[in-house]
């Protein structure tokens, strides 16, 4: 079809075209041929990108196995106090920020959780506020909005998970 001989031409040496515009649909059903390409992808820009929140899901398959020097992902939907989410969408944007999703949930998911609840520990609420503190100047390297957010307060423990995601 169309689509599949777009991406031919795109993907020729001669191409007559630097950029290529796609559908995640259409991403989804020609994925192996754009995977298969070294030089497909310099820059890959994922729009809704809120759908990429599960790391397991087809449509961050499809997308994790584009071979590209660069990952920026758009989204007008908050990460919704879901640190998994988070760590999702940071980890396919910049693979290995955060390290690996187990030590992810040992160092920061479960101190800040754990911190977080009602009635918490004092101990249990300063170990999470520090956590806190480092997940924000690790985040600030490669999320835009996020560490302004922080330091001008606009933030509390409970929505500053909220605030990664309204790029």
């Amino acid at each position: 079809g169309k689509v599949g001989e777009a991406i031919d031409a795109f993907l020729s040496p001669g191409r007559p075209f630097h950029v290529l515009l796609i559908s995640y649909e259409s991403l989804k059903l020609h994925v192996a041929k754009l995977s298969a390409s070294a030089t497909a992808c310099d820059l890959l820009v994922c729009d809704e990108a809120q759908r990429l929140k599960g790391r397991k899901t087809q449509l961050s398959a499809a997308l994790g196995s584009l071979r590209c020097a660069r990952r920026i992902l758009l989204t007008g939907t908050p990460v919704q106090n879901d640190l998994d989410e988070f760590f999702a969408l940071a980890d396919f944007a910049n693979p290995g920020v955060l390290g690996t999703p187990d030590a992810f949930r040992k160092t920061f998911d479960a101190p800040i959780a754990k911190g977080l609840l009602r009635g918490a520990a004092p101990g249990d609420v300063k170990l999470a506020q520090d956590r806190q503190k480092i997940l924000s100047l690790i985040a600030g390297r490669f999320l835009e909005g996020f560490v302004e957010a922080v330091e001008d307060g606009e933030h509390d423990q409970e929505a500053e998970w909220q605030r990664p995601g309204q790029l």
